[in-house]
Parts: C-alpha cells; sequence; structure tokens
C-alpha cells in the first residue's frame, strides 16, 4: 500500500508539472508573439505521442486486470510521464536538450534496475508461452502444407488421368481413321 500510495502521489505531482509547465510555455512564448509549433514542431509532437503513451498506461493501470501486466505498465506510465516533463522542460530551456539526453539512460537504467525482477518474471512467462507456443505452430503450419501438397497431388493425378484419356481416345480415333482409310 505505501508503493501505490507513492505511485499515485507521483503521478498527482507529475500530472501538476506537466500542467504548470504546458501554462507556462503558453504564456512564455505568448509574450515572444511566437508559435511553439513553429519553433518546437518536432519536440511538440513527441510530447504529444508520450502523452497519449502516459495516458494509455494509466489507465490500463487504473482498470483492473490480469496483475501480471500491472508493473509493465506503471514503468511505461512512469518513463513516459518522465519524458514528457523532460520535453516540456526542453521547450522553455533550450540547452536542456543535453541534460535531458543525459538523464533518459539514467532515469531507464535506474527504472529497470528497481523493477528487474518483476520484469524478468514478465519475460520469462513471455518466452514460456512463446515456447510452448511454437511447437503446435509449426504442427499446424506442417499440416497445412502438407494438406497443400496433397491436394495437388490430387488435382496433377486428375489431370494426368484426364490427359492420358484424352490422349488414348485421340489415339483411338487416329488408329480408326487410319484403318478406315486402308479398307
Amino acid at each position: 500500500d505505501d508503493a501505490l500510495g507513492f505511485f499515485e502521489a507521483f503521478h498527482v505531482l507529475l500530472a501538476f508539472l506537466v500542467a504548470f509547465l504546458t501554462a507556462f510555455i503558453g504564456f512564455h512564448f505568448q509574450g515572444l508573439r511566437i508559435s511553439p509549433l513553429e519553433s518546437h514542431f518536432a519536440t511538440i509532437l513527441i510530447l504529444i505521442i508520450t502523452t497519449i503513451v502516459y495516458s494509455i498506461a494509466r489507465l490500463e493501470i487504473k482498470l483492473p486486470q490480469n496483475a501480471q501486466y500491472l508493473p509493465i505498465f506503471k514503468l511505461v506510465c512512469l518513463v513516459s510521464g518522465i519524458v514528457a516533463l523532460e520535453l516540456l522542460v526542453a521547450i522553455i530551456i533550450c540547452p536542456f536538450w543535453l541534460l535531458m539526453v543525459n538523464i533518459c539512460p539514467i532515469l531507464i537504467v535506474g527504472v529497470l534496475h528497481h523493477s528487474y525482477q518483476q520484469i524478468y518474471q514478465f519475460l520469462y512467462c513471455a518466452a514460456n508461452l512463446v515456447l510452448n507456443a511454437v511447437p503446435s505452430l509449426f504442427q499446424n503450419i506442417y499440416q497445412f502444407v502438407y494438406q497443400i501438397y496433397d491436394w495437388l497431388r490430387q488435382i496433377f493425378k486428375s489431370i494426368s488421368v484426364a490427359a492420358s484419356q484424352v490422349f488414348s481416345s485421340k489415339e483411338q480415333e487416329d488408329n480408326g481413321i487410319e484403318m478406315a482409310e486402308i479398307v
């Protein structure tokens, strides 16, 4: 419960900081009389994508579901929220990009280190699912290919029989015509 309380408090703080910095950017660029989209289009586009990813992960955390995926959604939510915050600060302070490039890997490594056990369990379960599914998948593919092979073999066999019947009837007609000419 303490971890959940901290997680919720952190996201409330994160949402407040994002809202505050967004409002600050609006006032800052209004004073400069330029649009932030003109000068920071790529950053704002990445910010929008990051915010959408954050929102989807946050909704997935709130919905009752399989608890196995909860650590992954928390990780995605945490990383995308912090990246969104860093992007907003990068719009305000342009040299902040260098700091952000240095902080992002540190953040990701820190989060991975903090929840490595949950990530390891998730990857282990995913690998087990794949390894259990692969033999049946190959068996199904083999059966499908064998059915196609059998079907094609029957088609070629029926074509061969039909062709041999046509050729034999043609030969009989030709032989009958030759016999009639001889008589």
